[in-house]
């Protein structure tokens, strides 16, 4: 997915960031990885036209970039090896979790993953039910997530 964020208050202020997606039968799972990999295009509000549409210009290219690595990344979550070792990973970020907006939802989401998995897709199918915990409003608690869930569910295959 791609995500568009004005800001008038960062350095960055129109940003192309990409999510991860995967889609389950009945739901969606969104996974947030780190800014640094995320970026796909940005630019600042005092970047001249020419300079924007060149930007622009290249968005289908760094667009496939992105989707080539996070290929790459979800064969990792496909072949991963102990699923229920991840969700046990997930309740411990739940659990340790410090962010202020994220913490109302802490022992709802500790609730939900405390079902144990086998497959990889039954981890996914309890992951998909955290993200309608959050409510609409909650857009920087459900980005936390969403980046933990990056973290688990990528990141820390890719160390094993």
């Amino acid at each position: 997915a791609l995500e568009l964020t004005n800001d008038e208050i960062k350095r960055e202020a129109v940003k192309f960031s990409g999510l991860y997606k995967i889609s389950l039968n009945t739901s969606d799972i969104t996974l947030k990885p780190d800014e640094g990999k995320a970026n796909i295009l940005s630019f600042k509000h005092s970047s001249k036209p020419k300079t924007v549409k060149d930007k622009i210009g290249e968005l289908n290219v760094s667009i496939a970039e992105f989707i080539s690595e996070t290929i790459d990344d979800f064969k990792l979550i496909k072949n991963a090896k102990k699923p229920d070792d991840l969700r046990l990973n997930l309740i411990k970020r739940a659990k340790f979790a410090g962010d202020s907006d994220f913490k109302k939802y802490k022992s709802d989401i500790i609730k939900v993953l405390s079902i144990r998995v086998s497959t990889i897709f039954q981890l996914l199918e309890i992951v998909s039910k955290t993200e309608t915990i959050f409510s609409d409003e909650d857009v920087q608690a459900k980005d936390f997530w969403r980046f933990k869930l990056y973290q688990s569910l990528i990141e820390d295959l890719k160390k094993q």
